[in-house]
């Protein structure tokens, strides 16, 4: 399970409301604790709630080496991603805000905007000593966690999203659904050339994909065949 949250010492699965009745929440240890745990989250938009739970075991989940950087991801509250990213950056703290610009349609006009490209997502490269630094922003909601630990990112992951959102010739889209393992293979022709990563079939179509495990989020583009060039299996996917 990689979607709980952390932040600070607390910790806080995901509650959706749909399946907790109010007299079940009402009787929650988040709830009765809420002095101490700072009780029961609304956030609107991406959740519907949040419970709090302290436990000492979640203080491990920090990074130990205090010298070393590691990119991590965050949730953000909703709609405020750009103003996360504007507010790290400013603060000395590196970060990746992924974004793609989208035509939107109005009544009257046309025009192009910058969006996130994964809703209430941004990513960011830290030391054990900005790592507390990044949640005391107050439009941070917490780290993604696994096993209790923020779930590191490799660097050359995030050099790969980089450079899919870079270029122009393809769109890039986000696929939230579960894919088998596809076939390992590598880009050799084009803007993203030596790109590795699985090629899968996505609604009958053939499409590269990048997976991010960390965040359960693939990233996919549809590039002809010519472009591909498959790899043996014990090539890694992400170069």
């Amino acid at each position: 399970m990689k979607m709980p949250c952390s932040a600070g010492h607390f910790y806080f699965p995901l509650l959706p409301v749909s399946h907790y009745s109010k007299q079940k929440l009402l009787k929650s240890p988040a709830y009765s604790n809420h002095n101490s745990v700072e009780g029961l989250f609304e956030i609107k938009g991406r959740f519907h709630l949040l419970a709090a739970f302290f436990s000492d075991k979640y203080r491990k989940m920090r990074p130990t080496n205090p010298e070393v950087k590691n990119w991590y991801a965050i949730y953000t509250r909703s709609r405020a991603e750009k103003r996360v990213n504007e507010d790290l950056q400013q603060q000395g703290i590196e970060s990746f805000l992924p974004i793609q610009r989208k035509l939107r349609q109005w009544k009257d006009r046309k025009k192009w905007v910058e969006v996130p490209l994964i809703s209430g997502y941004c990513f960011v490269n830290v030391t054990r000593k900005d790592y507390d630094r990044v949640l005391q922003n107050n439009n941070v909601v917490c780290y993604i966690t696994f096993e209790g630990k923020a779930a590191a990112i490799r660097e050359d992951q995030i050099a790969a999203m980089k450079r899919m959102l870079q270029q122009n010739d393809f769109e890039v889209n986000i696929n939230r659904e579960t894919f088998a393992p596809g076939k390992k293979v590598e880009i050799i022709q084009g803007p993203l050339v030596g790109l590795r990563g699985e090629l899968a079939e996505i609604r009958g179509k053939n499409k590269f994909i990048l997976r991010i495990e960390q965040i359960d989020q693939s990233f996919s583009i549809e590039v002809p065949a010519e472009h591909l060039s498959a790899l043996p299996e014990e090539h890694t996917l992400v170069s």
